[in-house]
């Protein structure tokens, strides 16, 4: 089944398309699950990474053991196109905010504060 989107009166609606008909698809709702037809459909809209989820695609893609400040990790995430800043005033202390409660909630969290570098941070390898 392929996932698209259709539009529907102004709303952009997420179905998965289960037949081609003459005059359009056959289609489900992937959120109310019901079917109908539509003439055209658009593409699945990408998936935005989440800004914590960038910021450690992006600290991977430095050299091991790499220690950066959330600053550091913003300007990265945006940079390399991982995540666009939505207008958010304080997005490095958002980071710092979902980095400790990753720490705090996960018996193995993915990043950890650094021993070397105060305010700094390192992939938990």
């Amino acid at each position: 089944m392929q996932i698209a989107s259709a539009k529907i009166g102004r709303n952009l609606v997420e179905v998965e398309v289960f037949e081609q008909i003459e005059s359009g698809y056959r289609v489900r709702s992937r959120k109310s699950g019901k079917e109908f037809t539509v003439a055209k459909l658009e593409p699945a809209p990408a998936k935005r990474l989440s800004l914590l989820e960038a910021a450690i695609q992006a600290l991977q893609a430095q050299p091991k053991g790499t220690a950066l400040n959330t600053r550091e990790l913003v300007e990265l995430a945006a940079q390399s196109g991982r995540w666009a800043n939505n207008g958010a005033k304080t997005p490095e202390q958002t980071l710092y905010s979902a980095i400790f409660r990753e720490i705090a909630t996960k018996d193995r969290p993915r990043i950890i504060r650094s021993a070397q570098y105060r305010g700094a941070f390192i992939l938990n390898h």
